[in-house]
């Protein structure tokens, strides 16, 4: 089967998947904004709960989706079923866990089971939409891009309707993450089939090799088990809803900027699992830097802001955990570029599983292990900080930002040197220089113009207000990355060209 690597088209798949995530940061806000005015504190509390342990649960997927794209892109055909099948049976398993998780949190707050139950199914949805994008991403990256348009577009919607106009509260917020879910899939699915991946029979000898080297991607499942399990621990640690609905606020800018680097993560990878190449990862490098650098000064610079548009009389003050993890957002997402370039690099299974030891002593092993590391470093220094330092829940979320901060730049060093060597390619420092003037002129702006000391009292009156300085702002930045940066002035008339 296989597509060719000349096939993956590296910046239209990176641009394609760009707009989605920019789509998704504005239908993200928007969401998390109707949510947050419709519900108490402790039901967006909960709100979060429900999220953070489905993400938590479905990151097991990791251990069969990992080697899906490996395998496909190496030709593979029963690589894509096999997946599949895998995830559909894990749904079964983890929702016997999930259902122990909800219980355990109903004695913990003393309420809210019901709730959790009816969120079961945005686990089995995630974990199925992880099986395939675990495929589809290896032949056609631009369609997680897709996905998400389709997506997104159907939660604000159906967040409008069931939450908004027919205040169904909790549960409103709940089938507005669902129905999206199951439609996503259903297109992921005509894509697989369109492009030969379904259907086929899966593979017991393939599925059995994959879970005999489960211990690599153990390390993501690991990781993403860390991840998305923060605002679960934290609730857990502080015995708090308040606590997890300022980290509600605050992890609202996390995906945007996460999605960033996974969107241009997806076509790098592809390309490399075929043919390692400097030059697709010095590019995609700059795409990262040029997409990314104007979301981050916003989210730092309007940090009061945005904290404000989810309910000034809770979460003003919330500015400071907004700006942490901002910064974390981006430090990671720069590090996860990174960690894609070595696991796409790392030839060491690319006739098969074949040697345990080699993988075991390979950068597909071990960057990933100091991935984990970081994360449980990440654990240990919020939970010092909670426990041993006085503060209120406020600084208690900060203090769980700020670990997360502290721990994602130590990974970033590391993954930028394994990948330097593994793809000796060199750094973009001109445009990485560009956009950092970039920045400090649209911070300029919104410090002059005093759009950091907004805060949005009535959302109808000052979300107008916000956006203006968003799109001044926004037109200082494409200014200043233009004038200083050759390569962006001809990918801008690359594009011109390609629409005309």
């Amino acid at each position: 089967m296989g597509v060719n690597e000349s096939h993956i088209r590296l910046r239209y798949s990176v641009a394609v998947n760009y707009l989605a995530q920019l789509y998704r940061i504005a239908v993200a806000v928007g969401f998390t904004i109707i949510v947050a005015r419709r519900l108490s504190v402790e039901e967006f509390g909960l709100w979060g709960v429900v999220l953070s342990t489905s993400a938590m649960l479905s990151s097991a997927t990791a251990l069969w989706r990992f080697w899906a794209p490996r395998f496909i892109a190496r030709g593979w055909r029963e690589a894509a079923a096999t997946c599949l099948a895998l995830s559909l049976l894990y749904c079964a398993v983890g929702s016997t866990v999930y259902a122990a998780l909800s219980y355990a949190e109903w004695m913990l707050l003393g309420w809210g089971l019901s709730y959790m139950l009816m969120g079961l199914p945005i686990f089995v949805l995630c974990v199925v939409n992880d099986g395939l994008e675990g495929a589809v991403s290896a032949v056609k990256p631009e369609a997680v891009g897709y996905r998400t348009f389709i997506y997104e577009t159907l939660r604000i919607a159906l967040a409008l309707v069931l939450v908004r106009a027919m205040s169904l509260g909790l549960l409103g917020a709940v089938v507005s993450v669902e129905v999206p879910l199951a439609l996503a899939a259903l297109y992921m699915v005509f894509i697989a089939v369109r492009h030969g991946l379904l259907p086929r029979r899966p593979s017991r000898s393939l599925a059995s090799q994959w879970l005999k080297a489960g211990y690599v991607p153990l390390m993501n499942t690991t990781y993403n088990f860390l991840v998305g399990g923060v605002r679960a621990f934290a609730s857990w640690l502080t015995r708090s809803e308040v606590v997890v609905a300022y980290l509600n606020v605050g992890l609202a800018a996390q995906a945007p900027l996460s999605q960033l680097s996974r969107a241009s993560a997806l076509a790098l990878y592809a390309r490399l699992l075929r043919r390692p190449s400097p030059r697709d990862v010095a590019e995609t490098l700059r795409m990262y830097f040029a997409a990314s650098g104007f979301v981050t000064v916003t989210l730092i610079a309007l940090s009061r802001s945005v904290a404000s548009v989810f309910n000034p009389e809770y979460y003003t003050g919330a500015y400071l955990v907004v700006a942490l993890v901002a910064l974390y957002s981006w430090v990671s997402s720069l590090a996860n570029v990174y960690l894609t370039a070595v696991l796409g690099a790392s030839a060491v299974d690319r006739q098969g599983i074949a040697s345990h030891r080699a993988i075991v002593r390979s950068p597909l092993f071990t960057a990933l292990l100091a991935r984990v590391l970081g994360s449980a470093a990440a654990y240990a220094t919020s939970a010092a900080l909670i426990l041993c330092v006085p503060s209120g829940c406020l600084e208690q979320a900060a203090y769980v930002c700020l670990a997360l901060l502290l721990a994602s730049t130590a990974t970033l060093i590391y993954m930028r040197r394994r990948a330097r060597a593994l793809v000796p390619h060199r750094a973009p420092r001109r445009e990485a220089l560009a956009a950092a003037a970039a920045s400090a002129a649209a911070l300029s702006y919104y410090l002059l113009a005093g759009a950091h000391a907004l805060v949005i009292r009535n959302f109808w009156v000052g979300a107008p207000a916000l956006l203006a300085h968003v799109t001044v702002a926004a037109t200082i930045y494409l200014g200043v990355l233009l004038a200083c940066s050759p390569w962006a002035r001809a990918m801008l008339r690359e594009s011109l060209l390609k629409v005309l």
